[in-house]
């Protein structure tokens, strides 16, 4: 980059790299829509939001007062681990389903909410016995209804 008379960066690369660091920030920030997606778990098309981004992960299906149209909630995991969740805002009761590599690892079912007023450190963390790379949340009772066992497969509806 070719520097001005005073040596001094130009004011208009600074007003780029501005714009460009904004931007940047705004895109990371904006909340993106939930996709859904269909599968199928235990001989059962299921209808899945896929909770991608990092802020989709942190609220999940807290702030609702039921899972809306879908099935159930999808977070997919860039890395295999014992992911804990907790019931943080959550109205009603779920089924947490730990899934590696599409293959179910374990089950925690009719998981009830918090009460409003714990404190974040007080929030009951529920993680799986095994490593995981995805995780499902259905409301309360269907995985009982459904038969879902450790060892079904997930796998993408086509």
């Amino acid at each position: 980059m070719k520097e001005d008379k005073k040596g001094s960066i130009p004011k208009w690369y600074t007003i780029l790299i501005a714009i460009i660091g904004i931007t940047a920030l705004i895109l990371q920030l904006w909340p993106s829509s939930v996709q859904t997606q269909r599968y199928t778990l235990a001989g059962e098309k299921i209808d899945v939001e896929v909770a991608a981004t990092l802020e989709q992960q942190h609220k999940g299906l807290g702030g609702r007062e039921t899972i809306g149209e879908a099935d159930a909630m999808l977070f997919p995991f860039a890395f295999k681990g014992k992911h804990g969740f907790v019931m943080r805002d959550m109205q009603f009761a779920i089924d947490i389903v730990w899934l590696n590599d599409g293959v179910v690892v374990d089950i925690a079912p009719n998981v009830q909410p918090e009460p409003f007023d714990v404190k974040e450190y007080e929030l009951a963390v529920y993680v799986p016995r095994d490593v995981a790379n995805a995780v499902l949340e259905f409301e309360a009772g269907w995985v009982k209804k459904h038969n879902l066992k450790i060892g079904d497969r997930l796998s993408l509806k086509e």
